[in-house]
C-alpha cells in the first residue's frame, strides 16, 4: 500500500500527497486507496491563498483615495 501524507496550512486548506509508492503502483501505475499515515502542520498559507493576496494588489493602489464616500448612498440610508 502507498504511503500518503497530509499537510495542513494555516489558512485552513490542506494538501495530500504520496510520500512513497508501493510495488503495485510501480508496476501498474494504479494508485492505492488514500490512507493518510502522516499529518504535517505548516504555519504558512497555501500557494493558492498566497497568489490571491498578491493578485489583489495593483500598481496604482497608492493613487486611490479610499477616504471619499458616496454621498448618494449615505442619503438613501438615512431615509
Amino acid at each position: 500500500m502507498c504511503e500518503w501524507y497530509r499537510r495542513n496550512y494555516a489558512c485552513g486548506h490542506h494538501f495530500t500527497g504520496a510520500s512513497e509508492w508501493c510495488d503495485r503502483y510501480s508496476q501498474t501505475k494504479k494508485r492505492c486507496k488514500v490512507v493518510v499515515t502522516q499529518v504535517d502542520y505548516d504555519s504558512s498559507v497555501c500557494k493558492s491563498c498566497e497568489e490571491k493576496e498578491q493578485r489583489t494588489e495593483v500598481p496604482w493602489e497608492h493613487m486611490i483615495d479610499r477616504t471619499k464616500r458616496n454621498t448618494n448612498r449615505e442619503e438613501q440610508a438615512s431615509m
